[in-house]
């Protein structure tokens, strides 16, 4: 069993990892498991080509924390007995999203045919082609598929060929491993007052030391969807401030009608389902970890007949 990347890891902690077993007979190496693939990784587990500079596109849009299960490299040296190359399995509430990289070109003897597609080699079917190619350090250019499994899968790889297959999988949370956030997990022992709100809804106050309400906002989240954990603005009201040079910069916000940077609530939308950055006001932060982006809030000063607009981090599932 393979040890999980890092952003294999849920919400709450909890980690997926992949098991790959070997079902091949006869024939040459593999299936051999390898953790964080990048650019350097051979492709085959008996030839030293990697993947090259080539692939770096290929990272770049589906991230790293992958593994590569690696084939011979010239399937047609060997005598296999079958198309069976593996079996992965991923634990209950995460699923594995896999990456099959086939030899295009026209290399005759070497390139995938029409009989060597992976909806054709594959029992099941169900592999969509994306129309990207890669092209690795060796020439070699690849089509990716890809497919989306739970549970136990079985893996087939094309042996009539003097290129094989390439997998790459990538574990992630699914649903069913999602954790509702409601108050009872939102604390900050370092800060006072502080209170929590769920289902955020219109009138809603947004800090401690002021009047100010939410009004309006995009998507759902003050439609009863989310919940807020509400602080002060004032640092002498008990804002939870930092200094401005030692605070990470994208956890400080501008306010356009306030003279204060320092209180900041934080809106955490219930359901989760990814492990992100540590977010939280200025100073310190809630105990939820999300990932954090800033959202446009108009509030209005309920003391006032004037609206104020300011901009406030906010926690959501990805």
């Amino acid at each position: 069993m393979a040890n999980p990347p890092a952003d294999s890891l849920c919400a709450d902690g909890a980690s997926g990892s992949l098991t790959v077993e070997d079902t091949h007979s006869g024939g040459g190496c593999g299936p051999v498991t390898v953790e964080n693939a990048d650019t350097t990784t051979p492709s085959n587990c008996d030839r030293s080509y990697v993947l090259g500079a080539g692939f770096q596109a290929f990272f770049d849009t589906y991230g790293t924390g992958m593994y590569l299960i690696q084939d011979a490299h010239d399937p047609n040296d060997h005598s296999w007995t079958s198309d069976d190359f593996a079996r992965v399995s991923v634990d209950p509430g995460f699923v594995a999203e896999l990456y099959l990289l086939v030899p295009g070109g026209e290399n005759a003897g070497h390139s995938a045919t029409a009989d060597d597609m992976p909806n054709v080699i594959d029992p099941r079917g169900g592999w969509v082609e994306t129309g990207e190619t890669y092209t690795e350090a060796n020439g070699i250019t690849r089509h990716l598929w890809t497919k989306t499994i739970d549970g136990s899968y079985a893996l087939f790889h094309a042996v009539a060929q003097g290129w094989g297959y390439v997998y790459m999988v990538r574990v992630r949370c699914s649903s069913a491993a999602s954790v509702n956030i409601d108050c009872s997990m939102v604390s900050q022992p370092d800060v006072t007052p502080t209170q929590c709100y769920d289902n955020v809804e219109p009138n809603t106050p947004l800090w401690m030391d002021r009047a100010y309400a939410w009004t309006d906002g995009p998507s759902d989240m003050i439609g009863g969807g989310w919940t807020y954990f509400r602080v002060s603005l004032e640092p002498q009201a008990g804002a939870p401030c930092a200094s401005l040079a030692l605070a990470p910069s994208p956890l400080i916000f501008s306010y356009n009608s306030e003279k204060s940077l320092c209180g900041t609530g934080v809106l955490i939308r219930p359901t989760r389902t990814r492990m992100g950055a540590r977010v939280g006001s200025t100073g310190t932060s809630p105990a939820p970890r999300r990932s954090q982006f800033a959202a446009r809030i108009t509030v209005a000063a309920q003391t006032l007949r004037s609206t104020r607009t300011c901009s406030v981090p906010i926690l959501r599932a990805r």
